[in-house]
């Protein structure tokens, strides 16, 4: 009895070690032969048990058999450069001797568009479909991190808004290659299909809401070609549904419109905090670039009043001190004078600041602290706490946006409370002219105000190094139960493939 694979028309290709690559290309002399017959339509059962070239000429496994798990004639893995395609393997590897990697990614883009052109929805029977994000920070919070059923491929967009700043909204990156793109607040131009993941309004035109480009994008998610609209949090779902309160596409938003997927991160086995209740100080740490906005100053009047008691507390800053109305930041005056005395804290000897740092010096930086600190004025989520929750440090944080939906006071750290509207936001945000002294009157004594209710909350924890550790464990807890990227992403990948209409996977 022939085996499956010949069944299928497959050839196993077996590389050494020190097996030439043009040996290699030999295996792929009848590519035509056998590309030809996994074209043709087969039953269910047969496709589900599909297979592919890899990149190093061994055999992807099939879609319902996770690829680190491997064995036999499908011990491989999916990430190669190079797949059965319409392009011999021969000529992408006679490219390699040259300074060509340019054209070859141009063949693999060519190729992938041809396949879809020619082979529209039987795509899926030759490889795992491929999803495509945008490059940045935040794709990686809200996308698979090790993807084992989509093909995910992060690509970089053009700066359109640059041009003209209503395309701050719009995703435009070659995906004519792509299945499905799964993109963070920017809606992507094209006809290929997307999955939108966003963290507050929707299209994000702030002071554009009546352009035609606000119409323009609002359309483009009403089409067909938007699968899901995907909020991150209460929050953001709210916010968005009061956005589109009364518009003629409420309806047909509202239809895509999912429950929350919170962002994931990856969560290690152990909690990486030691266990500190033998230290003499309590150390905190304060991550954000906008330093007003995040809650900077209530930080560093905290410090102040510690240092003035003499408290065992050392702050660490973290922040590139982006401040002011110029900068872009839409909570700053632009005169900063009202903070100058505050500001001179950083100065203090109980201060750390550390400016910008890499995240993997972030990660270490938190693993060896007690308390992470988010007295924000206006966030839409906070990463900084899902990366506090992951090493087990708590978070003392304020009670907007969507904060309370990931702190839960007195458990996995505090809530400092801030007066907020229905929507969850700082009621005095808007409220006043940013630059009037009112507003900087209200700013300023806010700040001082949550400074010193933090500031109880560490007296607390100087105290009590019982209930910080309680503390640690529960954030933890948290990270592992809510936010661990080995659960969340077979979540997104099992969402993609519904989109898609691809087989499902256990």
């Amino acid at each position: 009895m022939r085996s499956q694979r010949q069944l299928h028309g497959f050839h196993r290709v077996d590389r050494s070690a020190n097996q030439s690559s043009a040996n290699h290309c030999a295996g792929h002399r009848g590519w035509i032969k056998h590309y030809a017959a996994r074209v043709a339509p087969r039953p269910a059962e047969c496709r589900a048990s599909c297979c592919a070239f890899s990149g190093n000429g061994a055999v992807v496994p099939p879609l319902g058999q996770p690829a680190g798990q491997a064995k036999g004639r499908y011990a491989s893995s999916s990430k190669g450069i190079f797949s059965l395609k319409p392009f011999p393997a021969w000529l992408k590897l006679k490219l390699l001797n040259y300074p060509l990697r340019p054209l070859i990614q141009a063949l693999s883009f060519l190729e992938e568009a041809l396949l879809h052109q020619f082979l529209g929805d039987h795509t899926h029977m030759m490889r795992p479909p491929k999803v495509l994000r945008p490059f940045g920070y935040p794709s990686q919070f809200n996308t698979p991190r090790n993807p084992r059923h989509v093909r995910m491929e992060t690509r970089k967009w053009l700066p359109l808004h640059k041009i003209w700043k209503p395309f701050e909204v719009a995703l435009l990156t070659p995906a004519l290659d792509a299945d499905l793109i799964a993109t963070f607040n920017r809606i992507p131009l094209g006809p290929r299909p997307f999955v939108i993941t966003f963290e507050s309004h929707l299209p994000r035109l702030f002071n554009y809401e009546n352009s035609a480009a606000f119409r323009y994008f609002s359309r483009r998610l009403a089409s067909r070609r938007c699968r899901a609209i995907v909020p991150i949090s209460g929050f953001a779902r709210k916010m968005f549904l009061n956005q589109h309160q009364g518009s003629p596409l409420y309806e047909a938003l509202l239809a895509k419109l999912t429950n929350p997927i919170h962002p994931n991160i990856p969560v290690p086995k152990s909690r990486p905090r030691a266990d500190r209740r033998q230290a003499k100080t309590l150390r905190c740490v304060f991550v954000g670039g906008h330093f007003i906005r995040k809650g900077g100053l209530s930080v560093l009047h905290a410090a102040k009043v510690a240092q003035q008691r003499g408290w065992p507390i050392e702050f660490h800053i973290v922040s590139n001190m982006t401040m002011g109305a110029r900068n872009g930041v839409w909570t700053d005056p632009t005169n900063l004078d009202f903070a100058a005395d505050l500001l001179a804290a950083l100065d203090l000897p109980n201060v750390h600041h550390h400016g910008k740092i890499p995240n993997a010096a972030l990660l270490e930086l938190l693993s060896s602290a007690d308390v992470s600190l988010l007295p924000t004025l206006s966030d839409t989520y906070g990463y900084s706490v899902i990366e506090s929750f992951a090493m087990g440090v708590p978070v003392i944080g304020t009670a907007c946006c969507a904060l309370p939906e990931v702190i839960e006071d007195g458990y996995n750290g505090y809530l400092i409370d801030l007066p907020v509207t229905d929507m969850g936001i700082w009621d005095q945000l808007w409220a006043h002219d940013h630059d009037s002294p009112e507003y900087q009157r209200i700013l300023r004594t806010t700040a001082e105000d949550v400074g010193m209710s933090i500031l109880s909350r560490l007296e607390a924890l100087v105290h009590d190094r019982g209930l910080l550790e309680a503390l640690s464990d529960n954030a933890f807890q948290t990270a592992q139960d809510r936010f661990d990227a080995s659960k969340r992403g077979p979540e997104l990948e099992a969402l993609y493939l519904n989109l898609l209409g691809a087989p499902s996977v256990a």
